[in-house]
């Protein structure tokens, strides 16, 4: 490895140090700023879900509704003068 590598390597690592040093400080900045409009720490024991049973839950948001999706493809399939 030549001294120029080196030197882009330390460069590189010491690149790397700051930028998670920034990013530990910003968390710190957050958590602090959270407390500090009154949130609250959470402590939930293992395996316990703030889910309610039966519940609709869906990871991607709001699931769409299927009677519109319905609607749209039975109009595509008539043609226009009611001929199939």
């Amino acid at each position: 490895m030549s001294e120029y590598d080196s030197g882009k390597a330390a460069e590189q690592q010491a690149a790397a140090i700051r930028e998670k040093r920034e990013s530990r400080l910003a968390g710190e900045a957050a958590m602090a700023a959270f407390l500090a409009e009154g949130g609250k720490i959470q402590k939930i024991a293992n395996n316990v879900s703030g889910r309610v049973e039966g519940a609709s839950y869906s990871a991607w948001g709001k699931p769409k509704k299927k009677a519109a999706a319905t609607e749209q493809r039975s109009a595509a399939d008539h043609s226009p003068d009611g001929d199939e």
